[in-house]
C-alpha cells in the first residue's frame, strides 16, 4: 500500500528538498511499474513476449489491460498539488507505451502467423486493445491529471531537460488534438469516431494482407519469365498460377514478353481488396473529416500533420510540387528514351501513351539495352543466408555491435524458415541491445509487403541502464525451392537494407521518454536512416564483398556490378514522379470533401504522369495500405521529406570518409540512431551535418544520369 501526505506545499521546495516520504513513493512506484521490470534479454523471454495460441492470447490481452489499469490507478491516487513530471507525465507515458507494445505483439500474430484462425483472433484482440487503450488513456480524468501536473510545473518554474520539456509541450498539444478539451457531448462523438476509425483501418489493412488475387496462364504466356520464377509457380491443371506476391509480380512484370499476361497481372495487383476496401476507404475519409472538424481542425490532414516537421498540409503540398517541378526535365527525357525504340511486342496506346502494364518491362529492357544490366545473372550471386551473415559482419564493424544469427527452427516462434538476430552493444559494455525477428519469405495470409514492426522499444531506466528491444522485420523475398536456396534480386537487397535501417534505429534509439524510444520520431523523418542504408547496396565495394555465386562460390564479375550501378538513375524520373503523385494523392485524400477517391487519384495521376496511360479498370487506392497505416495516412510525403535528410547525410559520410575519417557511421549512430525520437530530427541533422539538409542536394542526386 502506498501512503501519501495530502498536505499542500510549495512544489519547488518539494522538488529541491526531497523528503523521506518522496523517496519512498518514488521507489515504490518504480518497483510496481512493469515497464521497468520487463527484461527481454534472451530467446526464451522473446518467445514468451508473444502468446502462442488462442488460450494464451486471451490471457495475454487480459494481462495487458490489468497492467495498464493498475498503473493508471496508482497515478490517479496522487493529490493534485503533488503532481509533477515524473509521477504523472512519465508514469502515464510508460504505462501507455507498455500496452502499445503488448498490442504490437498481438498485431504481429495477426500479420504473420501461419494459422489463419489464430491470425483472425489476433486481429480481434488487437482491436480490443486499441479500444481499451483509447478508453483508458484518452479520457477527461487522465487529461485533468496531465493538466494538473502541467500547471504545477509552470507555476513553480520547475526545470526539466530539453527532451522532457519538448515532450510535455507536445503532449499537452496532442491531448487537445485528441479532443479532450471539448465538452462532454462533443468528446463522446470524438471517442465513438476514433473507435470506428480504428476498426475501419484494421479491416482495410487486413483485407490487403489476406487478398488472394491471382491469374492463371499457360506456359506459352510466360515467355521471357526467369526459370526460377516459373519453377516457384503452382500448377493448376494445364495452367500455372501467378499470385500478386512480390516474388511473382515483379519478375513477371519486368520480363514477360506476353502483353496479355502483364496486363492481367497488373490489373489484378492494382485492384487487390477492391471489392471490400473501396467502400471502407470512402467511409474512412468521411469519418476522419468529421473527427478533425469536431476537434477544431480544417481537415484530417491538418490534424495529422500539425506535429510533424512540415507542420501544415500547405507546406507539404508546396514541397511535393517543388519535387514534381524538379524532376520534370528528367521525366520527359526518359519518356522520350523509353518510347524512341520500342522493343518487339510493345506499342503505345491510341494517345501515344505508354500502357501502364508495359512500364516496368520497358524500364528493364532500357537498362538491359543501354546499360547492359543483367538482373537475372546478378541475382545468382546473392544467396540469402550467406549474404545475411556478411551484412551482419559489416553492421558489427559500422556500429560497434556483436550480432549472433540464430535459426528459428524449434525456437517456439512462427517464422520458420527464418532467423533471429541477437544484438549486443559493444559500445555499451556488451549489453543486450535486443532481438530482431527476421521473417523473410511469403506464405499464405502473411503481410505481403516489407515492414519493420516496433514490438518493444528500448526502455531507458532511471538507473541509466536500457532494457532490450524486440523488433519484427517482415519481408517477402524470393523463397527457397526444392532445387535451390533463396537467392536475392538486387531490389530485394535494397529492401533488406531499408528495413534494417528501421530495425537498428528501433533497436538502438533509447530516449528519456519511453514513447519516444526506438524509431518513434516525427513521421517525416522516420525514413531517414532506412533510406540512408539503401545507399550501401549501390556501393561497388559492398556488392563485391557480399557477392558469391550460390553454386560455384565465385565472386561477382565487375561488369555485372558496374552495369547495375551505372543504371541507378536510368529511369529515376519516371520512378520518383510516380511516388510524388502518390504523395499528393494521400495528402488530398484527407484535405476534406473527397467523395470519390478513385477520381481524385486518377486526376492527380494524369497530372504527375503525362504520357503514361491511366487505367480506368484498376482501383489502386484500395490496396494503398499507407492510407490506413497509422504511421502515414496523409503523410506518404514523409518518405521524401526524409529523403532530403538521407541523401545529404550520405554525401556527408562519403566526404568524411574521403578525408580519412573512418568512424563516420559510428558517429551517425551516436548522433542520430542512439537518440531515437528524443531529439528533434532537425537538431539531430544540425549535430551530424552541421547544418539543415538541403532539398537541392536531393533533387540533384535523383535527377543526375
Amino acid at each position: 500500500m502506498i501512503v501519501m501526505n495530502q498536505e499542500s506545499g510549495n512544489l519547488n521546495q518539494i522538488t529541491q528538498k526531497t523528503t523521506e516520504r518522496d523517496i519512498l513513493f518514488s521507489q515504490l512506484f518504480q518497483q510496481t511499474h512493469t515497464l521497468h521490470t520487463l527484461t527481454v534479454d534472451n530467446l526464451n523471454a522473446v518467445r514468451q513476449f508473444f502468446p502462442q495460441n488462442n488460450s494464451e492470447l486471451s490471457d495475454y490481452v487480459q494481462k495487458a489491460q490489468n497492467e495498464a489499469q493498475y498503473s493508471l490507478d496508482l497515478v490517479s491516487k496522487i493529490p493534485s498539488h503533488l503532481r509533477d513530471f515524473d509521477n504523472t507525465f512519465y508514469a502515464l507515458d510508460a504505462a501507455e507505451t507498455l500496452i502499445y507494445s503488448r498490442r504490437r505483439a498481438v498485431e504481429s500474430i495477426s500479420k504473420t502467423h501461419p494459422d489463419s484462425s489464430f491470425r483472425n483472433e489476433g486481429t480481434a484482440c488487437k482491436d480490443q486493445l486499441v479500444e481499451f487503450s483509447l478508453n483508458l488513456f484518452s479520457s477527461k480524468s487522465v487529461y485533468n491529471m496531465y493538466n494538473e501536473a502541467y500547471q504545477n510545473i509552470e507555476k513553480y518554474g520547475v526545470s526539466l531537460s530539453k527532451e522532457k520539456e519538448d515532450y510535455m509541450k507536445w503532449k499537452m498539444q496532442s491531448l487537445r488534438a485528441e479532443g479532450l478539451h471539448l465538452e462532454e457531448k462533443e468528446y463522446l462523438q470524438v471517442k465513438a469516431l476514433k473507435t470506428d476509425i480504428n476498426r475501419l483501418e484494421s479491416f482495410f489493412l487486413k483485407n490487403i494482407d489476406e487478398d488472394r488475387s491471382f491469374i492463371l496462364v499457360s506456359d506459352e504466356e510466360l515467355l521471357g519469365v526467369p526459370e526460377s520464377t516459373i519453377n516457384s509457380l503452382i500448377k493448376e491443371n494445364t495452367f500455372k498460377k501467378i499470385t500478386c506476391q512480390y516474388p511473382h509480380y515483379f519478375p513477371v512484370m519486368r520480363y514477360c514478353k506476353v502483353e496479355k499476361t502483364r496486363q492481367s497481372l497488373y490489373r489484378a495487383f492494382e485492384s487487390r481488396a477492391a471489392e471490400k476496401n473501396v467502400p471502407i476507404l470512402k467511409e474512412l475519409i468521411q469519418k476522419r473529416d468529421r473527427l478533425a472538424n469536431l476537434i477544431g481542425y480544417a481537415s484530417f490532414a491538418h490534424l495529422d500533420i500539425f506535429d510533424q516537421l512540415a507542420q501544415t498540409p500547405e507546406a507539404v503540398e508546396k514541397f511535393i510540387l517543388s519535387l514534381k517541378d524538379g524532376i520534370q526535365g528528367k521525366f520527359k527525357s526518359e519518356i522520350e528514351q523509353l518510347t524512341k525504340e520500342l522493343p518487339d511486342g510493345i506499342s503505345l496506346d491510341e494517345n501515344n501513351c505508354i500502357k501502364p502494364w508495359d512500364l516496368m518491362y520497358l524500364q528493364e529492357d532500357y537498362k538491359k539495352t543501354h546499360y547492359s544490366v543483367n538482373e537475372i545473372a546478378l541475382q545468382q550471386y546473392f544467396p540469402f543466408e550467406r549474404t545475411l551473415k556478411k551484412i551482419m559482419t559489416m553492421f558489427e564493424e559500422m556500429f560497434s555491435l556483436e550480432i549472433e544469427i540464430i535459426d528459428t527452427k524449434n525456437k517456439g516462434l512462427w517464422n520458420t524458415p527464418g532467423w533471429i538476430l541477437a544484438v549486443k552493444d559493444k559500445a555499451n559494455k556488451g549489453r543486450i541491445a535486443g532481438h530482431i525477428i527476421l521473417d523473410p519469405f511469403p506464405r499464405e495470409g502473411k503481410f505481403p509487403h516489407g515492414y519493420c514492426f516496433d514490438v518493444l522499444s528500448p526502455c531507458r531506466l532511471p538507473s541509466g541502464d536500457v532494457n532490450p528491444a524486440i523488433v519484427l522485420l517482415m519481408v517477402n523475398f524470393t523463397p527457397p525451392s526444392e532445387m535451390r536456396e533463396s537467392i536475392l534480386r538486387h531490389d530485394e537487397l535494397v529492401v533488406l537494407f531499408h528495413e534494417l535501417g528501421h530495425a537498428f534505429h528501433q533497436l538502438l534509439g533509447n530516449a528519456e521518454m519511453p514513447s519516444r524510444s526506438g524509431y518513434h520520431i516525427q513521421r517525416d523523418a522516420l525514413e531517414w536512416p532506412s533510406r540512408l542504408f539503401e545507399f550501401l547496396m549501390w556501393e561497388k565495394e559492398n556488392l563485391k564483398k557480399f557477392g558469391e555465386h550460390f553454386e560455384t562460390n565465385l565472386p561477382v564479375p565487375d561488369e555485372l556490378i558496374d552495369a547495375k550501378i551505372n543504371s541507378k538513375n536510368a529511369t529515376s524520373g519516371v520512378t520518383f514522379a510516380r511516388f510524388f503523385y502518390l504523395s499528393m494523392f494521400s495528402l488530398k485524400c484527407f484535405l476534406g470533401g473527397v467523395e470519390n477517391p478513385k477520381l481524385l487519384r486518377e486526376e492527380i495521376e494524369k497530372d504527375f504522369l503525362p504520357n503514361i496511360a491511366c487505367d480506368p479498370q484498376i482501383n489502386k487506392e484500395a490496396s494503398f495500405l499507407h492510407l490506413a497505416e497509422h504511421f502515414y495516412r496523409s503523410k506518404f510525403y514523409a518518405y521524401f521529406w526524409a529523403d532530403v535528410f538521407a541523401f545529404d547525410s550520405y554525401d556527408h559520410i562519403i566526404d568524411q570518409q574521403k578525408r580519412g575519417i573512418s568512424n563516420v557511421w559510428l558517429k551517425f549512430r551516436e548522433l542520430v540512431l542512439d537518440h531515437g525520437g528524443g531529439l528533434n530530427p532537425n537538431d539531430q541533422a544540425l549535430q551530424f551535418l552541421g547544418r539543415l539538409p538541403a532539398v537541392e542536394t536531393y533533387l540533384k542526386k535523383i535527377s543526375s544520369e
